[in-house]
């Protein structure tokens, strides 16, 4: 079943990506956020949910506490750029509908670029605090998957 998830995740996320690019009436500000959702959702399909079905299957991690440091720090950062992507299309669609005449210019090509780049940034800064000793990052067994242990850091 998981594998059929990660299949639909990999392969929807793509087909987005066809359909945007090819056709020029789809390439426009708004869709660029969609991307940036989609961006997102296609490194975690690609780079995580692979991962956690191994750990899942194997019982175990076996990718040494380096690989338990990445996986959870590309974990954090695609879905916190996930969830901020929404907000940014959230906030786009809210200022569509209810200030039309300023939408233009608050989504400038400039701005709207500045926005997608800004999540990524801070989608990274907050995934940094374990990198540089606050808190660590931990195999938990029982979920088969690499936590943040704060409790003994804070």
């Amino acid at each position: 079943m998981l594998c059929v998830i990660i299949s639909t995740t990999i392969v929807g996320n793509v087909c987005l990506f066809a359909v945007v690019l090819r056709s020029k009436a789809l390439r426009n500000l708004t869709n660029m956020f969609i991307l940036g959702l989609a961006t997102a959702d296609l490194l975690v399909g690609l780079t995580q949910m692979p991962i956690t079905v191994y750990t899942i299957i194997k019982g175990r991690w076996e990718f040494a506490h380096s690989g338990c440091v990445v996986f959870r720090f590309l974990n954090m950062v695609t879905l916190v750029t996930s969830v901020l992507s929404l907000c940014n299309i959230s906030i786009n669609r809210y200022i569509m509908v209810c200030y039309p005449q300023k939408f233009k210019d608050i989504y400038t090509v400039p701005n709207s670029v500045f926005m997608l780049i800004g999540v990524v940034i801070f989608s990274i800064l907050l995934s940094l605090p374990p990198l540089i000793g606050w808190s660590e990052y931990v195999y938990t067994p029982s979920h088969s998957f690499c936590f943040t242990d704060w409790q003994n850091h804070v």
